[in-house]
């Protein structure tokens, strides 16, 4: 080409000259289209045919994850590792699971996670540590049937973050130190067993204790939300609540953001991917750490829809975004692998709506539709 145009430069043809200048550039501006993924075809341009989640999310620095029941059991060994590069145990690791009595632990589950992920060379998102739900059974009487129970309070919770930390420190990547510290549906603290005997700074000793106890591992508060809005109420009093930790120098790196779409109750609402993104974002700009840490989407959301599983789709779709487009958000776990081990379909009232057919791969273990509208997402299709 170049000595074509020598040539035509030598012969002072310049029309001929000008023809094929025009030709090169329009053949370099169609090249740049096609690298760069613009136009009409760009995602079949980009390639953004998915392998598998867990190897794109990889690819892109990015932790996709999945709540995990049994280790040892056929789903987890078919799906962790090859779609997901994170797990989070659904149960094995909250207090009443490792101790049914207050000091008595049983750790043979959570070490079994912890030697399954380990062998996967997949995350660890340890939870939970401290919670109103799930505790031993006997730990109120212990409480209330001390001579100083505050004291005693202090002590057990103590205990319990150096036993569980502790032992699994170097191991777990990050911890949902406190879940859930506000009240059910309202804006204020949670009134539990902590908060009685220790107010709101039970938040902070928890804290405390959990990086003493592993200084290694990332320390998140864990909170679910019926409107995903910076500006809704509950939102509010917890970005709040966030700020007064933080305040305090409780040593908090990161909030997690429950992502439960059960579309039964007629209180949460699907959330719009602006309206998410700025929600996440407000927590990132105290120099925090986020995380969509136990998503699901009902199909119960989208009765009359024509295809139910694409309108769920793109619910996916645009949490994933939101998380995206904010440098600080790294990663999204579902609250389960497939849908045929989904908790909704298990605990009421939930259950009594099944099926709720709510994550990523179906009941045969089959990528939906919302599995490839993340990998579009994940690899900028999308």
């Amino acid at each position: 080409m170049a000595e074509l145009l020598r040539k035509l430069w030598k012969e002072k043809d310049g029309r001929r000259m000008a023809e094929y200048i025009v030709i090169v550039l329009i053949i370099a501006f169609a090249g740049i289209i096609i690298v760069s993924g613009c136009g009409d075809d760009s995602k079949d341009a980009i390639d953004c045919t998915c392998s598998t989640l867990a190897e794109v999310a990889e690819q892109t620095g990015f932790w996709i994850g999945a709540a995990i029941a049994d280790p040892e059991g056929d789903l987890e060994q078919k799906t962790i590792g090859v779609h997901f590069n994170s797990v989070t145990a659904e149960n094995a690791m909250k207090w009443g699971s490792l101790a049914p009595s207050v000091g008595q632990y049983d750790f043979q589950e959570a070490d079994a996670l912890v030697d399954f992920a380990d062998e996967r060379g997949v995350r660890i998102r340890g939870h939970v540590l401290v919670w109103r739900n799930q505790q031993p059974a006997d730990l109120e009487a212990e409480v209330l049937g001390a001579d100083d129970p505050e004291a005693r309070l202090r002590a057990i919770l103590a205990e319990h973050i150096e036993a569980v930390a502790g032992r699994y420190s170097g191991q777990v990547d990050t911890w949902d130190v406190v879940n859930e510290p506000m009240e059910q549906y309202g804006i204020q603290i949670d009134n539990n067993l902590f908060y009685q005997y220790l107010g709101e700074e039970y938040i902070d000793e928890s804290f405390s204790l959990a990086r003493a106890a592993d200084p290694q591992a990332r320390l998140f508060l864990n909170e679910y939300f019926y409107v995903h809005n910076p500006t809704d109420e509950r939102v509010v009093a917890f970005h709040a609540l966030v700020k007064r930790l933080l305040e305090r120098g409780v040593p908090i790196d990161g909030v997690g953001i429950q992502g439960h779409f059960w579309g039964i109750l007629g209180v949460d609402e699907l959330p719009a991917r602006t309206a998410f993104e700025e929600m996440l974002r407000s927590f990132t700009e105290l120099g925090l750490e986020v995380e969509i840490t136990e998503m699901d989407v009902s199909r119960n959301y989208f009765p009359h829809a024509e295809d139910p599983f694409a309108e769920q789709a793109q619910v996916y779709a645009d949490v994933f975004a939101a998380c995206r487009a904010v440098p600080d958000c790294i990663g999204v776990t579902t609250w389960g692998m497939s849908d045929i081990n989904t908790w909704l379909d298990r605990n009421e009232p939930f259950s009594n709506y099944a099926p709720h057919h709510p994550l990523l791969l179906d009941t045969n273990l089959q990528p939906k539709p919302a599995y490839y509208a993340v990998c579009e997402v994940l690899l900028g299709c999308r």
